[in-house]
């Protein structure tokens, strides 16, 4: 929740340097988010689903595919969207900026700017541990037994 991944690494979202927390309106939409980047060889392991309860009055903003920048979708994302997750981050004027997936454009990630106060609002829940199901494994795809 901090933003630290973000800022040391940036994303479509925000460039180096930024603090931002992404996430997903589901637990689906953030599976799909994760195996877009996940390497090639094998799935992440180590993942855990953490729920956020959001109260409704948090401050929130909604980019529908519509309200962006003509090729938003591309890969990899361009220099005018992370201009725009860093103008909304230094802002503050919202808590949560919610934004159309590119892997699945109806479907919202959530980002969370930690400098607004009412990020601080945000109830995380106990995570789980969380796995991918065996088939999604590059390597089961090409075994005869996972062709059945």
């Amino acid at each position: 929740m901090s933003g630290e991944g973000a800022r040391l690494y940036g994303g479509r979202w925000n460039p180096k340097g930024t603090r931002m927390a992404y996430c997903a309106e589901h637990l689906s939409l953030a599976c799909l988010e994760n195996l877009v980047h996940a390497d090639d060889r094998h799935l992440p392991d180590d993942l855990m689903a953490i729920p956020i309860d959001i109260p409704d009055d948090v401050s929130r903003k909604v980019l529908g595919p519509d309200a962006l920048p003509a090729g938003w979708d591309r890969v990899p994302g361009s220099e005018h969207l992370k201009a725009i997750g860093k103008a909304w981050v230094a802002a503050k004027s919202e808590a949560l900026l919610l934004v159309s997936s590119a892997v699945i454009r109806e479907e919202l990630n959530v980002l969370i700017n930690p400098e607004h106060p009412d990020s601080a609002r945000l109830m995380v829940q106990p995570g789980r541990p969380f796995s991918f199901d065996g088939r999604l494994e590059p390597s089961s795809k090409s075994s005869p037994s996972a062709r059945g």
